[in-house]
């Protein structure tokens, strides 16, 4: 085996960012646009906790609005109920509307990252690890991208490399 084979043999395995910013799987192959890769996570992420604030403040998208919440925060033992239910809608619903739109990124993550922060505390984190326990698992992967995006930036298709 030559040492040529040998390194493209370890390479397909190896994935790493490359100067120009690809994202290569395969050595010489697939190319992923890294800024591309991080404009789409940051709407997914982004719209999904949109649309959890939304079930929080307005009872859109089959949530329970301010008092429903609020109500259920008290339960958990995050009091007052409501004022709680309202600054985690407004943390979820401002740092989503952010983190899609690439604005002010480092904020966005903040946002997003203690949200779920304070879901792995309060709620998820006697349950262990696992998400089929109800456990963490999901909101720990959640606050990774955040603060890694957070940290990276949002990537070239983002108001914040339009505007600053």
């Amino acid at each position: 085996m030559s040492k040529d084979s040998l390194f493209i043999n370890v390479n397909i395995f190896f994935i790493y960012i490359s100067n120009q910013r690809y994202l290569k799987i395969f050595p010489g192959g697939i190319k992923y646009d890294w800024n591309r890769f991080i404009s789409y996570t940051g709407v997914i992420i982004g719209l999904s906790f949109v649309g959890h604030g939304a079930q929080k403040l307005f009872g859109w998208f089959g949530g329970y609005g301010l008092k429903g919440t609020g109500g259920w925060f008290d339960s958990i033992g995050m009091k007052p109920g409501v004022t709680m239910a309202l600054f985690a809608g407004l943390s979820e619903l401002i740092g989503g509307a952010l983190f899609a739109l690439g604005l002010f990124t480092p904020l966005a993550g903040i946002l997003i990252a203690l949200t779920m922060l304070v879901a792995i505390v309060k709620v998820h984190g006697a349950n262990g690890y696992w998400s089929t326990q109800n456990g963490y698992e999901y909101n720990l992967a959640i606050l990774a991208v955040a603060i890694g995006v957070a940290i990276t930036g949002a990537g070239q298709y983002s108001l914040d490399a339009l505007l600053f």
